[in-house]
């Protein structure tokens, strides 16, 4: 990732994968033991909505981009490359799933993408290494803009892939 622009498509084209991936999921599937389809996207549609909060007020101001330059910060760049490797992550307590998703918690999941993208691109002139914000999960994570929207994207991959090999086990054990 070198530019702004270029990280801004990524995570637009990305947004969009991601949501078809999302309305084939099979939110019936359920481990023993584990987490229901459902509930999957109940924690991330909670981590999302968490992170939009942080995010919304810095959408509108700071300074316009200088040189088109993107770099992650150092912590914002090991949690995004986290999130793409297979091993297991724990979850903050905050961002839990209780034992019944919400009614509807597909469309809640899709709606915070559909704002991400709003505010990417409200967004897109400011110079998004300037713009940091707080982690809602701990507090001495500060993570740029450009980082906390592709940790909102690789997330919700991650957790599209997991949804995808449930659903996969459930029907070859069932058939």
């Amino acid at each position: 990732m070198n530019t702004q622009a270029e990280l801004q498509t990524q995570l637009l084209r990305g947004l969009e994968a991601l949501d078809a991936r999302l309305r084939l999921a099979d939110l019936s599937a359920a481990p023993a033991g584990g987490w229901s389809a459902a509930q999957i996207l109940e924690h991330v549609a909670m981590l999302n909505s968490a992170y939009l909060a942080r995010l919304r007020p810095l959408a509108g101001r700071g300074e316009p981009v200088a040189d088109g330059a993107w770099r992650p910060t150092l912590l914002g760049g090991y949690l995004t490359t986290a999130l793409t490797k297979p091993a297991k992550l724990s979850t903050p307590a905050a961002a839990r799933p209780g034992p019944v998703a919400r009614p509807g918690v597909l469309d809640a999941v899709l709606a915070t993408h559909a704002e991400l993208r709003q505010l990417i691109r409200q967004a897109e002139d400011l110079n998004w290494r300037r713009l940091k914000l707080t982690s809602p999960y701990a507090w001495f994570l500060r993570p740029n803009f450009g980082d906390a929207c592709l940790l909102i994207l690789r997330h919700g991959e991650r957790h599209a892939a997991q949804i995808e090999r449930l659903t996969s086990s459930r029907v070859s054990k069932s058939g």
